[in-house]
């Protein structure tokens, strides 16, 4: 790990590279960095590459929090993070251009229409891990599934 560590931090902005570090997942993230390496990839130019993608994620992240707390909205990253385990579909939500026009409709639904947002954001979540384990399932059938019948359909993606 230490040797990984060293690479990474004279490569990607040191921010990023201890932000990777402190995570839980850090001693698993290094490891698989070195079987990497080992494999014959060049750790050289795929961690710059890395870091490019984790700093335009910084940066898109930023800018949304800077645009998202100008329109008085912060209580809703922290209400999305609350709810939503992190991992790419949230870091995806925050990232995503249009994240401050989704915080703002979650204003409004929530003060000019009374919908409990963390209700919502929580349902939304449970809904997503079921298609998540309904993917994972069928990524891991050994023959390629049938196609689901009306009803599986409606329950899977809605009417």
């Amino acid at each position: 790990m230490p040797e990984v560590a060293g690479e990474l931090k004279g490569i990607v902005p040191s921010d990023i590279a201890m932000s990777l570090m402190s995570g839980a997942d850090w001693p698993k993230m290094a490891q698989q960095l070195v079987t990497l390496g080992r494999a014959g990839v060049d750790l050289g130019e795929f961690l710059p590459r890395v870091g490019e993608i984790a700093v335009t994620l910084r940066d898109a992240v930023g800018a949304n929090a800077e645009k998202i707390a100008r329109d008085g909205n912060e209580e809703w990253p922290k209400l999305l993070r609350e709810t939503m385990p992190g991992g790419m579909v949230r870091e995806a939500i925050l990232s995503s251009p249009e994240w401050p026009q989704i915080a703002q409709t979650m204003r409004q639904l929530h003060g000019q229409r009374g919908v409990d947002v963390r209700r919502l954001l929580v349902t939304a979540h449970t809904e997503g891990l079921g298609v998540d384990q309904a993917v994972v399932r069928v990524m891991d059938a050994a023959k390629t599934p049938a196609v689901p019948s009306s009803r599986d359909a409606k329950r899977a993606w809605g009417r």
